[in-house]
């Protein structure tokens, strides 16, 4: 997905491409996570899919697969119930810009509607999925008291951070803190770069949908976190897996326009292949090992 994203915006910069891969490949939380076949990575996956097809600005019909794709994420996990919110959103957009293709547009929207009815029907009539629904949405329904102080607010960006770049076993086995703080604030540069760089580069309207469609895609992920951490919390990065092809492609393409004027492209990618493969190698033998009292 991290490729297909940066593909898609960087189509004439294969590296771009590449490096977002290679972030997403050797991203040490990821790693981990993807390690497990549970709905933690299904929900990942069904998503990013759904990232994908949206990319492809200007093509009215794919919004019913990403619709159908929509509904089988949630019903994997309901957390990621914003990629219902983000195909909405991208139609709306899409309607409201490409007056060209209207006719069409509201076409799919019928079909969107049946899938999502359906869907909907489903839920509502399957007790085992009515009561799951019932539990998980009821699970983030109230706001708890110490989302109003301030520490609980450090707490939760601090333990996101570290949960996003390496907590193993599960979470209690942490890499140095210092370690995701330096790894965040130069993704975070970067991103910042990055999208400066796609913007310049995005001279036609569907490249700048494009761009657009990604930061609603994060902009979702974000307040669908904040949400759950009104209610408990649990600033666990697993609830916002889905926002690595758009943090990837960014800050890949900021790393590149950065270092590209005193070295070559590919060897920025290489170079970021051998950091990540020793930096996991790392956590392995001076982290998890001796955590789990391995031997070796």
């Amino acid at each position: 997905a991290s490729y297909a994203v940066a593909h898609r915006l960087f189509a004439v910069q294969e590296d771009a491409a590449l490096l977002a891969a290679v972030m997403a490949a050797g991203w040490p939380q990821f790693v981990y996570m993807s390690r497990a076949i549970n709905n933690d990575a299904l929900a990942t996956a069904l998503a990013a899919m759904v990232l994908i097809i949206l990319l492809q600005i200007g093509r009215p019909n794919r919004f019913v697969g990403a619709a159908l794709l929509a509904v089988l994420a949630v019903l994997t996990k309901l957390s990621v119930i914003f990629v219902v919110g983000a195909v909405l959103g991208t139609w709306i957009v899409e309607f409201v810009m490409l007056r060209q293709q209207r006719k069409r547009y509201v076409h799919v929207l019928w079909w969107m509607l049946v899938i999502w009815g359906l869907a909907g029907a489903l839920i509502r009539f399957q007790p085992v999925l009515y009561e799951h629904f019932i539990y998980g949405s009821g699970q983030v329904a109230t706001i708890s008291p110490k989302v109003f102080t301030a520490v609980y607010w450090r707490d939760v960006v601090l333990m996101t951070l570290s949960s996003g770049w390496a907590r193993f076993g599960w979470m209690n086995i942490p890499a140095p803190a210092i370690h995701a703080y330096v790894w965040w604030i130069g993704v975070l540069a970067m991103m910042i770069v990055g999208f400066v760089a796609a913007w310049r580069s995005q001279v036609t309207r569907q490249g700048r949908l494009a761009l657009f469609v990604l930061g609603l895609w994060g902009v979702g992920i974000i307040i669908s976190y904040l949400r759950i951490n009104l209610n408990r919390f649990q600033p666990q990065f697993r609830y916002m897996m889905t926002i690595l092809p758009v943090i990837t492609t960014l800050s890949a393409a900021g790393w590149l326009a950065l270092l590209r004027k005193f070295v070559r492209s590919r060897i920025i990618v290489i170079l970021f292949v051998l950091l990540l493969l020793a930096y996991n190698y790392w956590l392995i033998m001076a982290i998890v090992g001796p955590a789990y009292g391995w031997r070796l």
